[in-house]
């Protein structure tokens, strides 16, 4: 409950990562990760309470099922008064004739971030 921003993932293997990203950008003390077990999940009234007047930044699975429920999640979020409910798009990153593999997940953003934010991290940071 003391986090003012809540970064919002699908799947424990986007958790783990959340924690990680979070640790790289130096904001262990104000934001709080939090994992939707899958796309198909919604979000509990009791934990839609919690969000109240909190910054809620999504990171959808890059897929038909993760932005649908990622859209989902956003909705409820906004009725249970979150002051800000945004969504950091992986897809941004997937450029066509690229070499490296299209991004799917945060897990798959891993490594890009951890390099890139090191060159240029306000290009690079998800938690803004």
């Amino acid at each position: 409950q003391s986090y003012p921003t809540i970064l919002l993932v699908e799947g424990v293997p986007d958790f783990l990562g959340a924690f990680q990203i979070i640790q790289i950008e130096g904001k262990a003390d104000s934001i709080a990760p939090v994992a939707m077990l899958s796309a198909g999940s919604s979000i509990d009234s009791q934990a839609r309470r919690l969000s109240a007047g909190k910054h809620i930044r999504i990171v959808p699975h890059v897929d038909e099922a993760g932005l649908k429920g990622a859209k989902s999640w956003a909705d409820s979020l906004k009725l249970a008064k979150a002051r800000k409910v945004d969504f950091f798009d992986l897809s941004e990153f997937n450029v066509p004739g690229s070499t490296c593999p299209p991004l799917k997940d945060l897990c798959d953003f891993l490594p890009r971030h951890r390099t890139g934010f090191e060159a240029d991290a306000k290009k690079w940071e998800v938690l803004s």
